[in-house]
């Protein structure tokens, strides 16, 4: 459940130019690089991935998964 998950977020990371710091049993941390560019703006692209992600959650219950729904926290 965990490896399709994060592969989904992993996704995600490539696609907003994010760094994956680590993932620890279910924590999964993101950073970005800070610029001036407001194209480029760091904090706007991980509220761009927070949002995604809660997306990409909300499609993996509807799926009906096997082990359950999830939450984030």
């Amino acid at each position: 459940m965990l490896n399709d998950l994060f592969s989904r977020f992993d996704f995600l990371v490539d696609r907003y130019d994010l760094n994956k710091v680590k993932t620890i049993g279910d924590c999964y941390m993101v950073t970005s690089i800070p610029s001036s560019d407001l194209e480029h703006d760091g904090c706007a692209r991980v509220c761009r991935f927070a949002l995604d992600l809660m997306k990409t959650v909300r499609a993996y219950n509807e799926t009906g998964p096997q082990n359950g729904q999830i939450q984030l926290r």
